[in-house]
This record gives C-alpha cells, sequence and structure tokens, in this order.
C-alpha cells in the first residue's frame, strides 16, 4: 500500500500545491513570496559566504561612529548602507549598468579603520537577503591558488567558479602580498572576469596612496598587483579611510586590567 499523501515543503512545512519548494506560495489570487523559504535561503547563503565570523552578525546600526574621523566614517557608512539596499533591492542576478548603479568599490585607508568590517556588512545584507556572497582574504587565497601546482584534489577553476559566480565578491585585503606570476595571472582571471561581467564588487587595501589623484593612485597599485589588476580597479569608487582612528587600538587602550 502507498501513501499518496502530498509531502510537505521542507523550508515552510506546506504541502504540494500551496508550496512546490521554489519560494512561493500559490493562493487563489496568485503566488506570494514564501517568508518561511527567503529565511532559510538567507540562513544557507549567510553560512556559505565565509564572512569573518567577527563581523558575521554585525549591522550596520552597530558601526559606532563617535571616533576621530567622524565625519568620513559616517559618509561611508551612508554609502555602503545604500549601497546594499540598492543590491537587495535589485532583480536577483542583477548586474553593473552603464550608468554605474552599482560600481566596484575600493576601500583604502590603514589596519583598523573599518573596511573589512563594512564590506562584511553589505556582504551580511546581501546574503541574508538570499543572494550569493563570497568573501576570500587575498592572502589566503593566493596561498590557496600557490599549493594548487602539487594539488590533485581540485584546480583553479573549482577555486575561481564560485568567486566569478558569486552575485557579490568581497576581496579582502588586495596587495598585501605580491603573488607569483602564475598566481597573479589567475587573479586577474578573477578580477577581469568580475570586470566584464559588471559584477558587484569590494575590493579593501591598507595600502595608503602617495595621493587622491587617478593617475598616481594608479602607479601606485601598479607596483603592488601589477599593471592589468591596477587598470581594472581605476573604474572602482573609491572610499578612503585616512584619517579614521584605528578601533582596535582604541578599544585595547580602555581594555581592563586581567586582575580587575
Amino acid at each position: 500500500m502507498t501513501d499518496d499523501k502530498p509531502i510537505p515543503c521542507g523550508l515552510c512545512g506546506a504541502a504540494p500545491p500551496a508550496c512546490d519548494g521554489s519560494g512561493y506560495r500559490r493562493t487563489p489570487t496568485g503566488a506570494t513570496p514564501c517568508p518561511s523559504y527567503r529565511g532559510q535561503l538567507g540562513s544557507r547563503r549567510l553560512e556559505a559566504a565565509g564572512l569573518p565570523s567577527r563581523f558575521r552578525e554585525m549591522r550596520f546600526q552597530d558601526v559606532r561612529t563617535d571616533l576621530p574621523g567622524k565625519a568620513t566614517l559616517e559618509a561611508h557608512v551612508a554609502l555602503l548602507r545604500r549601497y546594499a539596499a540598492k543590491m537587495t533591492h535589485a532583480p536577483r542576478g542583477a548586474r553593473l549598468t552603464p550608468e554605474g548603479i552599482l560600481p566596484p568599490l575600493l576601500l583604502t585607508g590603514p589596519a583598523g579603520s573599518g573596511k573589512t568590517m563594512l564590506a562584511s556588512i553589505v556582504g551580511r545584507e546581501a546574503a541574508v537577503a538570499g543572494l550569493d556572497v563570497r568573501f576570500a582574504e587575498v592572502t589566503a587565497l593566493i596561498a590557496r591558488l600557490t599549493n594548487l601546482i602539487d594539488s590533485r584534489a581540485e584546480t583553479a577553476d573549482d577555486v575561481l567558479a564560485p568567486l566569478l559566480g558569486a552575485d557579490l565578491l568581497i576581496l579582502d585585503e588586495i596587495g598585501a602580498r605580491r603573488p607569483t606570476a602564475y598566481v597573479a595571472d589567475v587573479l586577474y582571471l578573477l578580477v577581469n572576469g568580475r570586470y566584464n561581467d559588471m559584477a558587484p564588487t569590494i575590493y579593501t587595501t591598507n595600502l595608503s596612496f602617495p595621493g587622491r589623484e587617478d593617475e598616481l593612485r594608479g602607479r601606485w597599485l601598479e607596483t603592488v598587483v601589477g599593471e592589468r589588476i591596477a587598470s581594472r580597479l581605476h573604474e572602482c569608487y573609491v572610499l578612503d579611510f585616512r584619517g579614521v582612528e584605528d578601533y582596535r587600538k582604541r578599544k585595547a587602550s580602555r581594555r581592563p586590567s586581567p586582575d580587575a
């Protein structure tokens, strides 16, 4: 004897034909997004994003701006909040338009000024909304790509495919380590692929540029990441964090003694 009872959706619990697992629930008047499905999808996307644990649960309202450089930090937080909102409200898989609605971003400035934290918050917002987000720390990525030379377990395509196809890619600390010629070529494929696909990408770097002019910035980048990658980064919208105090040093100065 067979059981013909409809199997409920594993996400929202509704049985077909009310829900078929597609993320929409059928009603007499049409289909509506299933909140349970969206919530479960967001949780899975956040898990897969690879965001740093320290910042994974942070939101824009958690960012402290009462620091030296307050005006700069507040302006950057406001811009990144708008960026995240545009991304999460855009149609799934939306790419950069010719008008530059979602341009690539380059967050520059000293360590501890909040670049990685804010990039991660944007990533969290996008992931929770159901977008495919990937976070890659460039030094770790270079080490992984370098190890491919002696590896049979994975190829460069295996490493690059999820990064190239992500709705949002965050490349953290680009320029922190000079890659070998082989790895530089692979990184170029990644940066150029995102550039050609007009896919939203956020880059962070601790590099302090000798000037704000595009020409000087370009020359400085070329010495670290190479001419081809630097050329693609020229079209990034730059958020300069110089003048924002290192929050780690500030936090350390206020840390109580272990004997207290």
